[in-house]
């Protein structure tokens, strides 16, 4: 379980799945929109990948430090968990094949799983049960109150309405790249 957790959860949807994201950002805002930047333009920047860019910046630096030095050959993490390097490699692809991006964003079901551990007062005073207070409620909390009056007030500060983002030819090409890395997700 734990090298599952390790190694499945945290280096490979956390670490390696945020390289592809920045991967994605890297090919659609910095290099597509300057081709031509050593023609004596300057440089041409999205205001959304400016909005993202302190989001994602420090963990691209922590992967460049620490991810390759984890996995390549004879690196620490084959060693912690005596593993030859091909079986490494199979695993996290085996587990890739798998993976979907942002799933535990599916708010409605995890509402549904979050229900059966919810108890009214009564039954938690005959039970004696001090109360569940799971991820779940907080991460509601958070992005209720903080997540979604941010991120909506970045969009309206960039866009002045719905057509404009939806026809702005820079975010479909992200939201291709996206599709293109994350297939399931």
């Amino acid at each position: 379980l734990l090298f599952k957790v390790v190694a499945g959860k945290h280096l490979l949807e956390l670490h390696m799945s945020y390289n592809l994201l920045e991967v994605v950002l890297h090919n659609t805002f910095d290099h597509s929109l300057n081709t031509q930047r050593y023609g004596g333009k300057g440089f041409v920047g999205s205001p959304l990948r400016l909005v993202l860019y302190p989001h994602l910046f420090s963990h691209s630096l922590t992967n460049e430090i620490t991810v390759g030095h984890l996995i390549q050959k004879n690196a620490v993490f084959s060693q912690i968990f005596a593993l030859k390097y091909p079986d490494l490699c199979n695993y996290l692809t085996d587990e890739a094949h798998h993976f979907v991006y942002a799933s535990d964003e599916d708010w409605k079901y995890r509402a549904k799983v979050n229900s059966h551990f919810v108890l009214d007062e009564d039954e938690m005073k005959s039970r004696n049960y001090p109360g569940f207070n799971s991820r779940y409620e907080w991460e509601v909390e958070y992005k209720n109150d903080v997540w979604d009056p941010y991120a909506n007030g970045m969009v309206d500060l960039m866009y002045d309405s719905d057509s404009r983002v939806s026809n702005d030819e820079t975010v479909k090409a992200f939201w291709n790249g996206l599709n293109e890395v994350f297939p399931r997700g």
